[in-house]
């Protein structure tokens, strides 16, 4: 019983504060390293799992568009999927559609786990006339071209 008062009695004057402990910094520096790293290492884990369904969820043959680089045309035909291992991390899959152009015999490829390689997007006519067709309706009025379309806005004075 007495040595129980002991312990209660030493705290009677003023506590001492963790954020004063002198080892305190390092201990919440590698707290948070550590966090870090199991949140950095779950966000891969997750895009790899992402990566892996979408492999999985793609169709073996399917008819889709493509562009020929050496022709420089547009055209659809039955592709086949392929899935490679990307040689520069070895824990990933790179998955694309191949087919070959029917005029020339160049192959073309469609990404489907990269899509910002696939250059479909870039070099395809239709995709340029499309993204063409809505350009006025997104212009901005900060935006080259705005008072070409819409006129000068009419400025109002405030008194």
């Amino acid at each position: 019983m007495a040595s129980n008062k002991k312990s209660k009695m030493a705290y009677i004057g003023k506590k001492p504060l963790v954020e004063e402990h002198y080892n305190i910094d390092e201990l919440i520096k590698a707290q948070e390293k550590r966090s870090d790293e199991r949140t950095y290492y779950r966000e891969k884990d997750k895009a790899r799992e992402e990566r892996q369904k979408l492999i999985e969820d793609s169709q073996m043959v399917v008819a889709t568009d493509f562009h020929c680089t050496r022709c420089n045309e547009d055209f659809k035909t039955m592709a086949v999927l392929q899935v490679e291992l990307d040689w520069s991390n070895l824990t990933q899959s790179i998955a694309f559609y191949k087919s070959k152009h029917r005029k020339c015999g160049s192959w073309a490829i469609r990404h489907i786990t990269d899509k910002t390689r696939d250059g479909f997007y870039q070099r395809s006519k239709a995709v340029v006339l499309e993204r063409g067709k809505y350009h006025n309706d997104i212009l901005q009025p900060f935006e080259t071209g705005f008072n070409l379309v819409y006129g000068k806005p009419k400025h109002t004075r405030i008194n």
